[in-house]
């Protein structure tokens, strides 16, 4: 994602970008890579100090192409509008560097504030929010209660994706996710400990288990994250479940309220207590 922003603002090849980490001894605390906001947060920052280098290489662009209307692209500076008016950006960077200047950024991105009354839950409790849908095809043999998740369709408006088929492959590992919460994880516990702490007890979806699964991504811009991005975390487990046990109730007309929708649960209704 950090990679693929560098590109998209300034047009420089994935295999010219370096990535260098970082030491937390001289950096502040940023806050936690969690709720979806290391697109937006992290993505924020790379977006605004590639932004302003941007800025400056227009500015030595502009005696090339004589406007400021430009679009960077294969390490080209481009007029927009004028695909033949262009200058490489190798061209430009030496003469940032032939008049003494730099090219070097930092970039640094809050949320905005927000106006939130906790005591009475009305109010911007976050800066920008995400959306998406799910559809579930499942089989129920109502006589065992076994329950076969056959096809799935998952919709998720990221705002903009920096890599279509990242996305895709997130929604499809939420799917995995839920598909295991919704109709196999269970933990077992006994006296405050858990009984089934290998994968023979606690059982995943393996590759047999998945469905086939069609993600869709759709683009529409959010105000606050770099182009658009609004983030794409946890959103592509949540909606699983609940299409899974909707789509059992459509089957069967019994509503399951005790995740995971095993086969006690579809057949009977409840678990059986195990020893």
């Amino acid at each position: 994602m950090v990679v693929q922003i560098v590109h998209e603002a300034l047009g420089i090849p994935h295999e010219k970008i370096r990535y260098s980490g970082v030491d937390t001894t001289f950096l502040t605390d940023a806050g936690p890579t969690v709720a979806t906001r290391g697109t937006v947060f992290s993505g924020g920052a790379i977006y605004r100090a590639a932004d302003e280098l941007r800025g400056k290489l227009i500015t030595y662009a502009e005696k090339y192409l004589h406007t400021r209307e430009v679009e960077f692209k294969d390490n080209k500076i481009i007029a927009a509008g004028q695909p033949d008016n262009e200058v490489s950006l190798q061209q430009v960077i030496g003469d940032v560097f032939a008049a003494s200047d730099h090219l070097n950024a930092l970039g640094y991105y809050a949320a905005p504030p927000l106006e939130y009354d906790k005591s009475c839950g009305v109010g911007d409790a976050y800066l920008s929010y995400v959306y998406g849908a799910a559809a579930a095809e499942v089989t129920v043999d109502t006589r065992t209660g076994f329950v076969s998740v056959d096809e799935f369709f998952a919709v998720h408006d990221v705002g903009h994706a920096f890599d279509k088929a990242e996305a895709e492959g997130q929604i499809r590992g939420g799917v995995s996710m839920g598909v295991g919460y919704a109709v196999m994880e269970e933990v077992e516990l006994h006296k405050g400990q858990i009984m089934n702490r290998n994968l023979d007890g606690y059982l995943i979806p393996t590759s047999l288990d998945m469905p086939k699964t069609t993600p869709i991504v759709l683009e529409i811009p959010g105000r606050y994250g770099p182009l658009g991005a609004k983030g794409l975390g946890e959103p592509a487990t949540c909606a699983v479940a609940p299409a899974i046990v909707n789509a059992i109730a459509d089957a069967t007309g019994r509503r399951i309220r005790n995740l995971p929708a095993n086969l006690e649960q579809v057949a009977l209704g409840h678990s059986i207590k195990k020893r």
